[in-house]
């Protein structure tokens, strides 16, 4: 029986990775819901359309069902570091799921595959949403370490030390990625998106004033050597023109050399 079922089943699994080549998710759905329902099957044939299933759920939205698929690839493959990895970011992304689930297949991912510099940056990052800097911070620093050539690694872990006011630690991670990278404009956007930042933090600083209160600074304009001038006023009148009038021009400054000129005639 297996050996009649074997090459169907490998027929029916390249025929649902044809579908999702095209965009077909229905079609790829519907051959591997039929080949999961082959008995027997082989176990990596049975695994691979586990893992296509959940690929397919996840591309959809539907976390939940994405899952169930990655809880059954997971008995065939306990050890998979791609599979906990999938799992952790299914329960991150759903809304309606604790996040605090995910922390556990992040880390198992991690454990398996220390060198996988993704997989740091995707647990560092989350480890930052729920509220661990440190932990967050060093897991996006391993992964700067594993990748540097990759500027998305070190653009989050820029942005994870200006986020906890350590804009000199930022910039340095950002220039020595603009070392590596001259050409990357992420880096460039980086650089620059940093020294707003902190010219914000610096502006919204608190300041204690006179009464002993706390208020917020706020920016104060800069007075130009020439003055503004003021907007003209329109008057609509009724045979429809405008009548504009304009303020007095400002009085003339005297011209030394213009006197001097006079005088001399």
């Amino acid at each position: 029986m297996v050996r009649h079922s074997l090459p169907l089943a490998e027929q029916a699994l390249q025929l649902a990775r044809n579908y999702l080549r095209q965009a077909r998710d229905l079609e790829a759905l519907h051959v591997l819901g039929q080949l999961v329902r082959l008995h027997p099957l082989d176990l990596s044939i049975a695994e691979q359309a586990q893992v296509l299933l959940a690929e397919i759920h996840l591309r959809r939205r539907d976390f939940a069902q994405a899952r169930r698929h990655l809880h059954v690839a997971l008995t065939y493959q306990p050890e998979n570091a791609q599979y906990h990895f999938t799992m952790a970011v299914a329960l991150e992304d759903d809304p309606n799921a604790d996040p605090r689930r995910a922390l556990h297949y992040y880390r198992k991912a991690v454990e398996l595959e220390p060198n996988n510099a993704e997989y740091q940056a995707a647990r560092g990052s989350f480890l930052l949403d729920m509220g661990k800097p440190r932990a967050g911070i060093r897991c996006l620093e391993r992964a700067v370490e594993l990748a540097p050539e990759d500027g998305q690694y070190a653009q989050q872990l820029a942005m994870a030390w200006a986020s906890e006011g350590q804009f000199e630690k930022a910039r340095r991670v950002a220039l020595h990625a603009l070392f590596r990278n001259p050409d990357d404009s992420r880096l460039r956007r980086l650089w620059d998106d940093l020294r707003f930042q902190e010219a914000r933090q610096e502006q919204l600083r608190f300041i204690v004033t006179s009464e002993g209160k706390t208020a917020h600074a706020r920016p104060v304009l800069l007075p130009f050597g020439r003055k503004r001038r003021s907007t003209p006023k329109r008057f609509p009148q009724a045979d429809g023109t405008i009548l504009r009038l304009d303020p007095p021009a400002p009085p003339s400054s005297p011209n030394p050399s213009r006197n001097r000129r006079k005088q001399s005639q």
